[in-house]
């Protein structure tokens, strides 16, 4: 019974995992980036969400003071005025950064937005530190209970709310204009073209998009997970776990996986207290380790061995290159 109460623990981290992982098959298969920024995203606008519910506007920009609203802004308001900032950062990033680097090789993008998850993160903690801040519950805190077993309601709530906008945002690709121009955009860039669709749009609108989804885990997570720098950025980490399960295609397993992803962690460290011979500390955050490895051990190709290449034969050139070799 204990099993299954740590499993439903990690229902919440499960979500936000589920959520990034969302995020990042969106942005990828509209422009080809592994946005490693989008931890960050979610951060910033966690953090600009709980400033407006202080009735203040979050700047970042060194020396600029917020913007104090005058009043405080309810729940629903703040949420939305967020998720736009969140989509206008998103559309910001890539024409500025991905879109003059959508011709560059992988790492480069990679590294790009790696530098721009450390950009975030190192403002929000230079401006704000690094101290916990409270952000009020959003969905109902009651505590169900079935003899020894207990569920927070707020997480319930919380991974029902990712998996029924992954079903939706599944039905928008599938059945929607927008949704084809994605996968043709995915498909070929040249032949987007000739079909009159602007892959550059698609992308821009695709990571407005995946923007909003992080910046909505960001917002739900916060009255769970303490709210803090350090915590959300590492969150990439399952989310990439659960990316590479989905083969950063399929948006409704991306979720699922990241809820499995979260459940193991809660269940992983359930294991590392009651059994000496595990390490004490460190065990939840192997799992999305040891699941991108699998992954990459049962259907990544495997690499030739050292000498295997030089020892396979070139084989017979054709017959007119032949009569031109001189005689041996």
């Amino acid at each position: 019974m204990q099993h299954l109460v740590f499993l439903l623990l990690g229902l919440g981290n499960g979500a936000v995992f589920g959520a990034l992982a969302l995020a990042i098959v969106l942005t990828y298969r509209s422009s080809g980036v592994v946005n490693f920024a989008t931890g960050a995203i979610a951060l910033y606008t966690a953090y600009t969400y709980a400033f407006l519910r202080q009735g203040q506007l979050l700047v970042l920009i060194p020396g600029v003071d917020s913007i104090d609203l005058g009043t405080p802004m309810g729940m629903w308001p703040a949420m939305g005025l967020s998720l736009v900032i969140a989509a206008l950062l998103g559309l910001v990033l890539y024409l500025l950064v991905f879109r003059p680097l959508r011709t560059s090789p992988l790492v480069a993008r990679a590294v790009a937005a790696l530098g721009i998850s450390l950009l975030i993160a190192g403002l929000v903690a230079q401006k704000l530190g690094t101290d916990p801040v409270e952000v009020s519950p959003i969905f109902p805190t009651d505590v169900w209970q079935a003899g020894d077993l207990q569920l927070s309601a707020d997480r319930f709530y919380f991974a029902l709310t990712i998996v029924v906008l992954s079903v939706l945002l599944a039905l928008v690709f599938r059945y929607t204009k927008f949704g084809l121009a994605t996968r043709a955009s995915a498909e070929t860039e040249r032949g987007a073209y000739v079909s009159g669709i602007s892959p550059d749009r698609i992308a821009a609108y695709n990571w407005m998009l995946s923007s909003a989804v992080a910046g909505l885990a960001g917002i739900l997570i916060a009255p769970i997970v303490p709210l803090v720098p350090v915590a959300y950025t590492l969150f990439i980490v399952p989310a990439l776990a659960a990316a590479i399960l989905a083969r950063f295609d399929l948006v409704v397993v991306a979720v699922f996986a990241g809820l499995a992803v979260g459940m193991l962690q809660s269940e992983a460290q359930y294991l590392a207290s009651q059994y000496d011979f595990l390490p004490s500390a460190g065990l939840p955050e192997l799992v999305p380790l040891i699941l991108i490895l699998a992954v990459l051990l049962i259907r990544a190709k495997p690499l030739p061995a050292r000498g295997e290449i030089i020892l396979q034969t070139l084989g017979r050139a054709p017959g007119h290159f032949t009569s031109l070799l001189p005689p041996w």
